[in-house]
Protein backbone atom coordinates (compact mmCIF):
# COMPACT_ATOMS: atom_id res chain seq x y z
CA UNK A 1 0.00 0.00 0.00
CA UNK A 2 3.12 2.19 -0.28
CA UNK A 3 1.96 3.24 -3.74
CA UNK A 4 -1.09 4.48 -2.97
CA UNK A 5 -2.59 7.10 -0.28
CA UNK A 6 -3.36 4.77 2.50
CA UNK A 7 -2.66 3.59 5.87
CA UNK A 8 -1.01 0.49 7.04
CA UNK A 9 0.73 -0.62 10.31
CA UNK A 10 4.43 -0.56 9.08
CA UNK A 11 5.64 2.41 9.81
CA UNK A 12 9.45 3.80 8.86
CA UNK A 13 12.05 3.70 12.06
CA UNK A 14 15.03 5.87 10.78
CA UNK A 15 16.02 8.63 8.52
CA UNK A 16 16.73 6.21 5.74
CA UNK A 17 13.38 4.69 5.88
CA UNK A 18 11.27 7.75 6.23
CA UNK A 19 12.99 9.09 3.08
CA UNK A 20 12.41 6.21 1.11
CA UNK A 21 8.51 6.06 2.21
CA UNK A 22 8.04 9.83 0.82
CA UNK A 23 9.80 9.25 -2.34
CA UNK A 24 7.95 6.05 -2.97
CA UNK A 25 4.62 8.09 -1.94
CA UNK A 26 5.44 11.11 -3.96
CA UNK A 27 6.19 8.54 -7.15
CA UNK A 28 2.80 7.00 -6.69
CA UNK A 29 1.09 10.31 -6.15
CA UNK A 30 2.69 11.22 -9.99
CA UNK A 31 2.10 7.80 -11.23
CA UNK A 32 -2.05 7.51 -10.18
CA UNK A 33 -2.55 11.32 -11.22
CA UNK A 34 -1.26 10.72 -14.51
CA UNK A 35 -3.10 7.63 -15.33
CA UNK A 36 -6.68 8.68 -13.88
CA UNK A 37 -5.82 12.16 -16.04
CA UNK A 38 -4.93 10.06 -18.96
CA UNK A 39 -8.47 8.06 -18.79
CA UNK A 40 -10.52 11.00 -17.97
CA UNK A 41 -8.87 12.87 -21.05
CA UNK A 42 -9.56 10.00 -23.14
CA UNK A 43 -13.24 9.65 -21.70
CA UNK A 44 -13.72 13.42 -22.86
CA UNK A 45 -12.72 12.86 -26.11
CA UNK A 46 -14.89 10.41 -26.94
CA UNK A 47 -17.45 11.94 -25.36
CA UNK A 48 -17.23 14.80 -27.37
CA UNK A 49 -16.88 12.72 -30.58
CA UNK A 50 -20.21 11.13 -29.80
CA UNK A 51 -21.62 14.42 -29.26
CA UNK A 52 -20.59 15.90 -32.67
CA UNK A 53 -22.11 12.78 -34.58
CA UNK A 54 -24.97 13.42 -32.30
CA UNK A 55 -25.61 16.51 -32.90
CA UNK A 56 -24.97 16.10 -36.64
CA UNK A 57 -28.14 13.24 -36.72
CA UNK A 58 -30.26 15.72 -34.65
CA UNK A 59 -29.17 18.65 -37.32
CA UNK A 60 -30.10 16.34 -40.61
CA UNK A 61 -33.16 14.90 -38.88
CA UNK A 62 -34.13 18.64 -38.39
CA UNK A 63 -33.33 19.43 -41.81
CA UNK A 64 -35.15 16.50 -43.91
CA UNK A 65 -38.43 17.69 -41.11
CA UNK A 66 -38.46 21.44 -41.85
CA UNK A 67 -37.62 21.00 -45.41
CA UNK A 68 -40.60 18.45 -45.88
CA UNK A 69 -38.63 15.34 -47.12
CA UNK A 70 -40.58 12.46 -48.04
CA UNK A 71 -40.88 9.90 -45.59
CA UNK A 72 -39.32 7.24 -47.53
CA UNK A 73 -36.89 9.37 -48.93
CA UNK A 74 -35.63 10.35 -45.52
CA UNK A 75 -35.44 6.98 -44.74
CA UNK A 76 -32.99 6.09 -47.24
CA UNK A 77 -30.78 8.81 -46.30
CA UNK A 78 -30.77 8.21 -42.59
CA UNK A 79 -30.03 4.64 -43.30
CA UNK A 80 -27.31 5.88 -45.67
CA UNK A 81 -25.63 8.01 -43.30
CA UNK A 82 -25.30 5.23 -40.54
CA UNK A 83 -24.19 3.09 -42.81
CA UNK A 84 -21.97 4.97 -44.14
CA UNK A 85 -20.21 6.25 -40.74
CA UNK A 86 -20.20 2.66 -39.72
CA UNK A 87 -18.39 1.20 -42.24
CA UNK A 88 -16.40 4.38 -42.43
CA UNK A 89 -15.35 4.17 -38.88
CA UNK A 90 -14.08 0.38 -39.61
CA UNK A 91 -11.03 1.63 -42.04
CA UNK A 92 -8.68 4.58 -41.87
CA UNK A 93 -9.53 7.25 -44.81
CA UNK A 94 -6.75 8.87 -47.12
CA UNK A 95 -8.31 12.15 -46.34
CA UNK A 96 -8.23 11.16 -42.52
CA UNK A 97 -4.24 10.91 -43.07
CA UNK A 98 -2.67 14.62 -43.61
CA UNK A 99 1.11 13.06 -43.56
CA UNK A 100 0.01 10.73 -47.07
CA UNK A 101 -0.10 14.36 -48.82
CA UNK A 102 3.88 14.31 -48.16
CA UNK A 103 4.29 11.48 -50.83
CA UNK A 104 5.86 11.98 -53.82
CA UNK A 105 3.53 11.32 -56.60
CA UNK A 106 5.15 8.25 -57.64
CA UNK A 107 4.93 6.95 -54.05
CA UNK A 108 1.02 7.71 -53.95
CA UNK A 109 0.36 5.96 -57.44
CA UNK A 110 1.74 2.84 -56.49
CA UNK A 111 -0.32 3.20 -53.08
CA UNK A 112 -3.61 3.91 -55.11
CA UNK A 113 -2.58 1.01 -57.45
CA UNK A 114 -2.24 -1.60 -54.29
CA UNK A 115 -5.48 -0.63 -53.19
CA UNK A 116 -7.49 -0.71 -56.69
CA UNK A 117 -5.61 -4.25 -57.74
CA UNK A 118 -7.53 -6.85 -55.48
CA UNK A 119 -10.83 -6.09 -56.79
CA UNK A 120 -10.17 -4.92 -60.38
CA UNK A 121 -7.94 -8.18 -61.07
CA UNK A 122 -10.78 -10.30 -60.65
CA UNK A 123 -11.96 -9.22 -64.49
CA UNK A 124 -9.86 -11.42 -66.89
CA UNK A 125 -8.83 -8.87 -68.99
CA UNK A 126 -7.65 -6.37 -66.65
CA UNK A 127 -5.58 -9.09 -65.11
CA UNK A 128 -4.25 -9.85 -68.82
CA UNK A 129 -3.30 -6.01 -69.09
CA UNK A 130 -1.70 -5.81 -65.68
CA UNK A 131 0.72 -8.27 -66.91
CA UNK A 132 1.61 -6.54 -70.72
CA UNK A 133 2.49 -2.92 -69.16
CA UNK A 134 3.52 -2.03 -65.52
CA UNK A 135 3.53 1.42 -66.39
CA UNK A 136 0.08 1.75 -68.34
CA UNK A 137 -2.05 -0.03 -65.24
CA UNK A 138 0.08 1.83 -62.77
CA UNK A 139 -1.85 4.93 -65.15
CA UNK A 140 -5.34 3.24 -65.26
CA UNK A 141 -5.31 2.83 -61.15
CA UNK A 142 -4.46 6.56 -60.82
CA UNK A 143 -6.52 8.06 -63.87
CA UNK A 144 -8.97 6.10 -64.80
CA UNK A 145 -10.63 5.08 -61.68
CA UNK A 146 -12.87 6.36 -58.89
CA UNK A 147 -14.86 4.75 -55.97
CA UNK A 148 -18.37 5.22 -55.89
CA UNK A 149 -20.43 4.96 -52.48
CA UNK A 150 -24.35 4.34 -53.42
CA UNK A 151 -27.19 3.96 -50.99
CA UNK A 152 -30.20 1.62 -51.61
CA UNK A 153 -31.81 2.74 -54.69
CA UNK A 154 -29.39 4.47 -56.22
CA UNK A 155 -29.08 3.98 -59.75
CA UNK A 156 -26.22 3.40 -61.63
CA UNK A 157 -27.35 3.44 -65.16
CA UNK A 158 -30.47 3.69 -67.27
CA UNK A 159 -31.33 1.73 -70.07
CA UNK A 160 -31.05 3.71 -73.40
CA UNK A 161 -28.43 6.04 -71.61
CA UNK A 162 -24.90 5.74 -73.18
CA UNK A 163 -22.20 4.03 -71.19
CA UNK A 164 -19.11 5.43 -70.15
CA UNK A 165 -18.01 2.80 -67.71
CA UNK A 166 -17.40 -0.35 -66.35
CA UNK A 167 -18.10 -1.10 -62.62
CA UNK A 168 -16.90 -3.79 -60.12
CA UNK A 169 -18.90 -4.17 -56.99
CA UNK A 170 -16.46 -3.65 -54.03
CA UNK A 171 -19.28 -4.09 -51.15
CA UNK A 172 -22.85 -4.89 -51.17
CA UNK A 173 -25.20 -6.28 -53.48
CA UNK A 174 -26.47 -4.35 -57.08
CA UNK A 175 -29.35 -5.61 -59.27
CA UNK A 176 -29.87 -5.59 -62.83
CA UNK A 177 -32.78 -5.93 -65.04
CA UNK A 178 -33.23 -5.11 -68.84
CA UNK A 179 -35.26 -2.38 -69.91
CA UNK A 180 -36.03 0.86 -67.58
CA UNK A 181 -37.91 -0.71 -64.89
CA UNK A 182 -38.73 0.76 -61.53
CA UNK A 183 -36.08 0.03 -58.24
CA UNK A 184 -38.69 -2.23 -56.40
CA UNK A 185 -38.35 -4.43 -59.71
CA UNK A 186 -34.73 -4.27 -60.20
CA UNK A 187 -34.70 -5.11 -56.12
CA UNK A 188 -36.22 -8.29 -56.75
CA UNK A 189 -34.43 -9.56 -59.67
CA UNK A 190 -33.15 -13.15 -60.17
CA UNK A 191 -30.17 -14.43 -58.65
CA UNK A 192 -28.49 -14.04 -61.76
CA UNK A 193 -28.94 -10.00 -62.47
CA UNK A 194 -27.81 -9.92 -58.69
CA UNK A 195 -24.11 -8.84 -58.28
CA UNK A 196 -22.23 -9.56 -55.45
CA UNK A 197 -18.68 -8.14 -54.43
CA UNK A 198 -16.15 -9.13 -56.92
CA UNK A 199 -18.30 -9.12 -59.77
CA UNK A 200 -18.68 -6.67 -62.66
CA UNK A 201 -20.62 -5.14 -65.59
CA UNK A 202 -20.58 -2.92 -69.01
CA UNK A 203 -16.99 -4.04 -69.45
CA UNK A 204 -18.09 -3.47 -73.60
CA UNK A 205 -17.79 0.35 -72.76
CA UNK A 206 -13.89 -0.30 -72.65
CA UNK A 207 -14.21 -1.77 -76.06
CA UNK A 208 -17.02 0.18 -78.34
CA UNK A 209 -19.49 2.65 -77.89
CA UNK A 210 -21.93 1.40 -76.22
CA UNK A 211 -25.76 1.82 -75.53
CA UNK A 212 -26.89 0.69 -72.17
CA UNK A 213 -29.91 -2.11 -72.57
CA UNK A 214 -30.92 -2.37 -68.89
CA UNK A 215 -31.17 -0.75 -65.49
CA UNK A 216 -28.46 -0.89 -63.06
CA UNK A 217 -29.12 -0.39 -59.19
CA UNK A 218 -27.80 -1.10 -55.54
CA UNK A 219 -30.42 -3.35 -53.82
CA UNK A 220 -27.69 -2.89 -50.84
CA UNK A 221 -25.92 0.17 -49.42
CA UNK A 222 -22.62 -0.51 -51.58
CA UNK A 223 -19.68 1.02 -52.88
CA UNK A 224 -18.33 0.06 -56.70
CA UNK A 225 -14.95 0.90 -58.43
CA UNK A 226 -16.03 2.87 -62.01
CA UNK A 227 -13.65 2.67 -64.56
CA UNK A 228 -14.06 5.20 -67.08
CA UNK A 229 -13.83 4.34 -70.61
CA UNK A 230 -12.62 7.55 -71.77
CA UNK A 231 -9.13 8.34 -70.35
CA UNK A 232 -8.81 3.75 -70.24
CA UNK A 233 -8.54 4.85 -73.57
CA UNK A 234 -6.32 7.61 -73.48
CA UNK A 235 -4.50 5.21 -71.53
CA UNK A 236 -3.59 2.13 -73.54
CA UNK A 237 -2.66 4.18 -76.80
CA UNK A 238 0.11 5.24 -75.26
CA UNK A 239 1.47 1.93 -75.03
CA UNK A 240 1.38 0.19 -78.36
CA UNK A 241 2.07 -3.60 -76.89
CA UNK A 242 -0.74 -2.78 -74.69
CA UNK A 243 -2.85 -1.57 -78.12
CA UNK A 244 -2.25 -4.88 -79.61
CA UNK A 245 -3.55 -7.25 -76.31
CA UNK A 246 -6.41 -4.99 -76.06
CA UNK A 247 -7.41 -5.20 -79.30
CA UNK A 248 -7.21 -8.46 -79.83
CA UNK A 249 -9.07 -9.44 -76.60
CA UNK A 250 -11.70 -6.59 -77.70
CA UNK A 251 -11.99 -8.24 -81.21
CA UNK A 252 -13.31 -11.58 -79.29
CA UNK A 253 -15.05 -9.63 -76.94
CA UNK A 254 -16.71 -8.07 -79.21
CA UNK A 255 -17.76 -11.45 -81.33
CA UNK A 256 -19.49 -12.99 -78.67
CA UNK A 257 -21.13 -9.99 -78.14
CA UNK A 258 -22.31 -10.29 -81.83
CA UNK A 259 -23.11 -13.89 -80.83
CA UNK A 260 -25.36 -12.93 -77.94
CA UNK A 261 -27.15 -10.57 -80.26
CA UNK A 262 -28.39 -12.63 -82.61
CA UNK A 263 -29.81 -14.90 -80.07
CA UNK A 264 -31.80 -12.56 -78.51
CA UNK A 265 -29.40 -12.46 -75.33
CA UNK A 266 -27.74 -9.18 -75.21
CA UNK A 267 -27.23 -7.61 -71.90
CA UNK A 268 -24.95 -5.26 -69.92
CA UNK A 269 -23.58 -8.04 -68.33
CA UNK A 270 -21.69 -9.66 -71.27
CA UNK A 271 -19.54 -11.89 -69.06
CA UNK A 272 -19.98 -13.03 -65.46
CA UNK A 273 -16.98 -13.93 -63.14
CA UNK A 274 -19.17 -17.82 -63.01
CA UNK A 275 -18.82 -17.57 -67.17
CA UNK A 276 -15.21 -18.35 -66.85
CA UNK A 277 -15.55 -21.01 -63.87
CA UNK A 278 -18.74 -22.55 -64.86
CA UNK A 279 -20.00 -23.80 -68.61
CA UNK A 280 -23.35 -24.39 -67.83
CA UNK A 281 -26.37 -22.61 -69.34
CA UNK A 282 -23.73 -21.12 -72.08
CA UNK A 283 -25.40 -21.91 -75.31
CA UNK A 284 -22.65 -22.97 -78.05
CA UNK A 285 -21.64 -19.63 -79.88
CA UNK A 286 -21.29 -17.70 -76.48
CA UNK A 287 -19.42 -20.92 -74.99
CA UNK A 288 -17.29 -20.51 -77.83
CA UNK A 289 -16.76 -17.06 -77.64
CA UNK A 290 -16.17 -17.57 -73.72
CA UNK A 291 -13.51 -20.54 -74.41
CA UNK A 292 -11.59 -17.84 -77.03
CA UNK A 293 -11.70 -15.01 -74.01
CA UNK A 294 -10.19 -17.71 -71.57
CA UNK A 295 -7.66 -18.64 -73.82
CA UNK A 296 -6.86 -15.04 -74.39
CA UNK A 297 -6.47 -14.27 -70.30
CA UNK A 298 -4.30 -17.32 -69.73
CA UNK A 299 -0.92 -16.01 -70.50
CA UNK A 300 0.60 -13.41 -72.31
CA UNK A 301 2.23 -16.18 -74.39
CA UNK A 302 -1.28 -16.66 -75.91
CA UNK A 303 -1.64 -13.40 -77.44
CA UNK A 304 0.70 -13.93 -80.29
CA UNK A 305 -1.45 -17.00 -81.55
CA UNK A 306 -4.26 -14.29 -82.79
CA UNK A 307 -3.58 -11.24 -85.28
CA UNK A 308 -4.66 -7.93 -84.26
CA UNK A 309 -7.74 -6.88 -86.32
CA UNK A 310 -7.50 -4.38 -88.60
CA UNK A 311 -8.40 -0.62 -87.62
CA UNK A 312 -11.69 0.50 -89.32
Amino acid sequence: TQFTPASMEVFPCNTTERAFAVCVLLFALLVLSSFLSSITASVTQLRQLNWKHHRQVILLRTFLRRRRISTSLSLRIMSFVEWKQRNDSRQVRDSDVSLLGCLSDQLRAEMTRELCEPTLLKHPFLFMYSGQSSVAWGRVCTQAVRRLSLAVGDVVFDAGVDADSMYLVLVGRMGYALQRVSMAHVAHSRDDCIMSAGEWCSEVALFTAWVHVGTLCAVKNSEVLAVDAHRFLEVTVKDQKVVEATARYGSSFLQMLNAQAEDGELTDLATRARDFDNDQGLNPRTQRSVDRLRKLTASSSALSSFETPAAK
